[in-house]
């Protein structure tokens, strides 16, 4: 294989021309640079990237931390991520944290040791804050999908504007006692997606029937179908439940179709996301279709623009909010 040695000593340059003329960089005149590409052309040379980040200590890495990597909606944000990142050339190492604030320090960590030279965080925020201040201190550049403790930089929808909007389509069904699953306490996108479901129940000047933390998978949907559906007088149990994300609304119409309960004549079912499996549930799912690839495609832009690989835009610079869609299936 060719090296850049090679190179130079074919367009009859040093091995520091050669590098500048290949780079872009440095003052080479036209003449020689055409010289130099002419001669890497020649020999088929392919930069090192691993000497070249030695080199210039940049490594075009970029980390990106998931909350689930076997979440549909965490996929999907990593695909539209890893796709701007590639063709900027620039290759992305993934840490999946389970939700758990211990292993996603440690991912952290462990991807700041390999010398990234930026992070996106999705769906994390449970307890780093405090190292991602620690981490820009360092000069390694982080944003975020949706908000973040640390107040990253970020990118996703207005959550409170999602809660207030499927809470009004059930209102507006004639629902009235509507419960809400969550996600962990303290993470911020669930806990926006609440606030906006309760001032949308204030508006309509009704209380919760209730409100259970969960941990948004289908699991602990299923788990809070239970709890809300168990009594058998149907003035005790909820005729709604809006979960904060698809996967635990999948969990709660299975709860509720396990305890002879049909839905929706007796009990309504809608999630957040819009992910691909929510229009083969049966019957297919109510949602907010949020823009989740776009999510990881702006968020790949804006660690891009923070490196110095993209025009800054002023609006992107501060976060942007896309938009979102409600999406009216059956299960409504």
């Amino acid at each position: 294989m060719a090296t850049i040695k090679d190179v130079a000593k074919l367009a009859g340059v040093s091995v520091s021309t050669a590098s500048m003329a290949l780079n872009g960089k440095g003052p080479v005149s036209e003449a020689t640079r055409r010289r130099v590409v002419e001669a890497a052309r020649a020999l088929q040379y392919r930069p090192n990237a691993i000497a070249r980040g030695l080199v210039t200590r940049k490594t075009r890495t970029v980390g990106l931390v998931l909350a689930d990597l076997t979440d549909p909606y965490f996929h999907e944000i990593a695909k539209g991520a890893e796709a701007v990142l590639s063709a900027a050339g620039y290759a992305m190492l993934l840490a999946d944290t389970d939700r758990s604030p211990e292993k996603e320090r440690r991912s952290i960590e462990a991807l700041c040791s390999h010398q990234v030279e930026g992070l996106i965080l999705a769906g994390s925020g449970l307890g780093s804050a405090s190292l991602v201040g620690e981490v820009r201190r360092h000069g390694i550049e982080v944003v975020a999908v949706g908000p973040h403790a640390a107040g990253v930089p970020s990118v996703g929808v207005d959550n409170e504007a999602v809660g207030r909007a499927i809470a009004r389509h059930l209102i507006e069904r004639g629902r009235r006692r509507i419960a809400f699953v969550g996600g962990p306490p303290g993470l911020g996108v669930s806990e926006a997606r609440l606030q906006g479901f309760l001032q949308a129940l204030a508006e309509a000047e009704l209380e919760p029937f209730r409100i259970i933390p969960s941990d948004f998978t289908p699991a602990g949907g299923y788990r809070a179908a239970a709890q809300l559906m168990a009594e058998r007088n149907p003035a005790a149990r909820p005729d709604a439940v809006v979960a904060a994300n698809d996967q635990m609304a999948i969990g709660v119409i299975k709860g509720a179709r396990e305890l002879g309960l049909t839905v929706p004549a007796e009990v309504a079912v809608a999630g957040i996301g819009d992910i691909p499996t929510a229009v083969f549930t049966e019957p297919p799912l109510t949602t907010v279709a949020l823009p989740i690839r776009a999510m990881g495609e702006q968020a790949a832009l804006l660690l891009l623009r923070a490196l110095g690989e993209a025009a800054e835009k002023e609006e992107e610079e501060r976060g942007a909010a896309l938009d979102f869609k409600l999406v009216v299936r059956a299960s409504t």
